[in-house]
């Protein structure tokens, strides 16, 4: 061995290899089960403080009568422009915490749960966490309001009442602050490009009018009921992303589920709910309110335009379906089928 050689060995006691840890996959990473660790940490941490925004208002409310809500009347709650303060707030929060998540430490999360594809895992792990979320206080906001059998009299008369419940104006400002973020989220390109960019933002931009809509008309009924059908296919869809990056055997009867979960909830349920909003556009017609009845036929369009993007997003899903059936067992994002078209980069 020569001198020089001798020298470098001193000069660097312990090799490569006690610095560079091999991932799941045989991939070395930097201090891995050091990052993994942190990047959890960092996940839960971030899941903790969002948690903690959303539930500010109820805490303000129970214990001092303030709160973070505005427009507090006898029976409820109005609106008014400081509600767009409060989008802006939770729009900010809920998209720092996904650039904490995605953008930080999306590898260490990857290690740690063994996944590939660190990004996408990291994404869909955060979308995951906020539609679970999202169903289930949209499920507690419609607990005792048997929505699926309301007619457009119970339509009218929720906006003849002029006011709605601290928690259904909290559900409101909280999907229109995520679908805010989300729109800066693709708009900035902070997210690797999906074949189906174009359809997302419009689908992002219709969304959050439809929301403001029957917000300010005070329909909020028909919205919660939308909302939560549309946000409990997109929680299943992202378990069955997660099983597919952790490479577990469940992915085909979980993409089978959302299949199905799709179907239900975005065609077999909306068709009913575009011809309600039909029936309640003809009920405030009668009823003498023009402006409104513009506002929800113009919501009805929208809710066409929705179902016509779950129509295409829908030949991505059966044609990803085919691909697991008649291919080789395995299938890649069925709502867009090239969007993981980097990942092989990354495997």
């Amino acid at each position: 061995m020569s001198k020089r050689n001798t020298m470098t060995e001193t000069a660097n006691p312990a090799p490569l290899q006690s610095v560079m840890r091999a991932s799941p996959h045989g991939k070395p990473t930097v201090n891995g089960d050091h990052q993994a660790q942190k990047g959890t940490g960092t996940f839960f941490l971030a899941l903790m403080v969002s948690l903690l925004c959303i539930q500010l208002d109820y805490f303000f409310d129970a214990a001092t009568g303030k709160t973070l809500l505005s427009y507090k009347q006898e029976h409820g709650y109005g609106t008014g422009p400081w509600d767009a303060a409060f989008v802006a707030f939770y729009a900010v929060v809920i998209l720092l915490v996904k650039i904490l998540i995605t953008k930080q430490h999306p590898q260490a999360l990857a290690t740690f749960f063994g996944a590939k594809s660190p990004q996408r895992f990291a994404e869909q792990l955060f979308s995951f966490v906020y539609f679970s979320c999202s169903t289930v206080f949209g499920l507690v906001i419609m607990q005792g309001r048997h929505p699926w059998s309301m007619d457009a009299q119970d339509l009218v008369a929720e906006v003849e009442a002029g006011t709605f419940e601290g928690k259904v104006k909290c559900f409101y400002l909280l999907q229109a602050g995520f679908w805010v973020q989300e729109a800066l989220f693709i708009a900035f390109q902070l997210e690797k490009p999906r074949q189906d960019y174009v359809q997302l933002i419009f689908h992002h931009v219709i969304t959050l009018v439809a929301i403001g809509l029957s917000y300010v008309g005070k329909y909020t009924d028909l919205g919660v009921m939308i909302l939560v059908t549309h946000d409990a296919s997109d929680a299943i869809l992202s378990v069955a992303k997660l099983l597919r990056y952790v490479r577990s055997s469940f992915t085909g009867p979980a993409w089978l589920i959302f299949l199905f979960t799709w179907l239900y909830t975005r065609h077999y349920l909306m068709i009913p709910v575009i011809y309600l909003t039909w029936q309640f556009s003809s009920e405030l017609d009668e009823r003498g309110y023009s402006s409104l009845r513009k506002s929800s036929l113009f919501s009805m369009g929208l809710l066409v335009l929705i179902q016509t993007l779950n129509l295409y997003w829908l030949t991505f899903i059966l044609r990803g379906f085919y691909k697991l059936l008649f291919s080789s067992g395995t299938t890649k994002d069925m709502r867009s089928d090239e969007e993981d078209e980097g990942d092989s980069e990354e495997e």
